[in-house]
């Protein structure tokens, strides 16, 4: 919301970013809170606020993010998620699957994540190394270590790959040629722009990954690198196969399209041009900024 906050004040709201545990007992107007599930304390904090109050969540914030013994299930959680869905008056879910825990009586919106789309874009060229980009936080490098077996693979067919991991943690594999970048959004957008390819592995399908909102793809997209995603939860919205790029289900695949992709700088070229089109179209925070406008207009 503080990226979009310019750009709602621009279609008129008077927005006031406040920090969540700052507090917003007694709050007028509008009141949207972002992720953060409610303690029974907190609760009646919310039952007080003098206006609509939105709930706006774009992880399944319901469950853990990994599992105890296969089960995803948080008591915690789900009870303090079952208390945001009674208070809160409206909703704004990342994707339709998150959408899909919400009261169906009450007013809600599907409403994706802005990014960035004034970065440094990619010029695809012939020769060197495949470098492939991944940005993430360094407790989700498990994600990205799930597909080692995939560079060992694109070796033997004699495909030279260049990892490039922007993260605030190392990463470190015997499978592959590794590039590691402390992350600030100078270095990331620099990155990824020096990238041919972005990537956003899973390592399963899960009620956790099915909630992501393949924000990662979206950044890769708008810096027009074509995108490889785990065939998981809304990176099926994003990406249209061949268009963007592709999805991937299991090792056997990522190997294919990236040894697909590492064969043509054309073709590269050529979908991250849509990717950038994409991204145009529906994700960048003027086309959200007009999404949440028209949806607080209707609680208004």
């Amino acid at each position: 919301m503080l990226g979009l906050a310019p750009h709602l004040e621009a279609r008129g709201f008077d927005v006031r970013c406040r920090v969540y545990d700052a507090g917003f007992d007694g709050a007028e107007g509008v009141v949207v809170v972002q992720k953060k599930l409610p303690t029974w304390w907190a609760g009646r904090a919310w039952a007080r606020v003098r206006g609509p109050l939105v709930f706006d969540f774009d992880d399944a914030v319901m469950v853990r993010e990994r599992s105890k013994d296969g089960d995803f299930t948080s008591n915690t959680r789900a009870r303090r998620f079952a208390r945001a869905t009674r208070l809160a008056d409206a909703f704004v879910a990342g994707n339709a699957y998150l959408a899909g825990h919400v009261p169906p009586d009450k007013p809600h919106a599907i409403i994706p994540s802005a990014v960035p789309h004034d970065v440094p874009r990619r010029a695809h060229v012939d020769g060197g190394p495949l470098r492939v980009v991944w940005v993430g936080l360094g407790h989700n490098l498990r994600h990205l270590r799930s597909i080692d077996p995939v560079w060992r693979a694109l070796a033997a067919r004699g495909v030279d790959v260049e990892l490039v991991v922007v993260s605030n943690e190392s990463f470190e594999t015997n499978a592959c040629r590794v590039t590691n970048v402390a992350w600030s959004l100078e270095a990331q957008d620099s990155a990824i722009a020096a990238s041919d390819v972005g990537v956003m592995p899973f390592d399963d399908d899960t009620p956790w990954t099915r909630g992501k909102c393949a924000y990662k793809l979206l950044q890769y997209m708008a810096a027009e690198l074509p995108v490889i995603g785990a065939d998981v939860g809304m990176n099926r919205e994003v990406v249209r196969l061949g268009q963007e790029g592709f999805l991937a289900r299991d090792h056997e695949a990522w190997v294919e399209h990236l040894a697909h992709l590492a064969g043509s700088a054309a073709l590269r070229a050529e979908m991250g041009a849509a990717g950038r089109r994409r991204v145009e179209a529906g994700f960048t925070y003027d086309a959200v900024a007009d999404a949440w406008a028209a949806f607080l207009d209707r609680l208004s």
